[in-house]
């Protein structure tokens, strides 16, 4: 990416950056695994979003996925898994070290954030879309939380934006139970902003993020 701004979409590209005036699209760009993270693409995530801070051309940015999900969240294969080990430090520890340089990142960006939930949106992909300011949800999406179910903990950093959205009681259930949260449950308890069908997603934040660039 050229130190002057965010570049044209690159389809070869793990994370695909689009410009449209003063708006910049970030798209999780991982189709044949559901946009599941390893460590490059958490890697490739960062320095987006600090390319994205230092563009005083953009006021907005919106954040999705390629294909039919939003994010699968960690890649949990072992192929994934293994990206994350370089002797000495431990799978568990650079995972912790990249994802949360992206939790502090997406949070602390100058410009507006929406997440365009295009499809489903599960454990760190229900972080990303946590991170962000708003939320602009498909019909067809839902927000996971499976780790307890996997012997694993959500990432406090992530849980910070959880709760500030959804409170203790719906954090708990979301968390301990591991309950799919649907487009129309996740607008009824403050997930989501809007819930809009699949179809009119790309309009609808579109309309959102000229709304904000008008109100800067």
């Amino acid at each position: 990416m050229p130190p002057d701004g965010p570049s044209a979409p690159d389809s070869g590209a793990l994370i695909t950056t689009a410009v449209e005036g003063s708006v910049a699209t970030v798209t999780l760009n991982r189709p044949s695994r559901r946009n599941a993270l390893d460590r490059e693409m958490l890697v490739s995530l960062r320095k987006v979003l600090a390319a994205l801070r230092l563009d005083r051309r953009l006021r907005v940015v919106v954040l999705t996925g390629a294909g039919g999900s939003f994010c699968s969240g960690v890649d949990i294969s072992f192929e994934g898994r293994r990206t994350f080990y370089q002797h000495p430090q431990q799978t568990e520890r650079l995972y912790q070290e990249h994802g949360q340089d992206v939790v502090r990142a997406l949070q602390s960006l100058p410009q507006a954030t929406i997440a365009a939930v295009n499809g489903p949106a599960v454990g760190w992909g229900t972080c990303l879309a946590t991170c962000c300011d708003f939320r602009v949800v498909a019909d067809r999406a839902f927000f996971r939380i499976p780790e307890i179910g996997y012997g694993m903990y959500y990432d406090v950093g992530c849980l910070y934006g959880l709760l500030a959205l959804v409170g203790p009681a719906q954090a708990k259930r979301m968390t301990m139970l591991g309950e799919d949260i649907d487009a129309s449950e996740a607008l009824r308890i403050g997930l989501a902003d809007r819930a809009v069908s699949m179809e009119s997603l790309l309009e609808e934040v579109s309309g959102f993020a000229c709304a904000l660039v008008r109100r800067d």
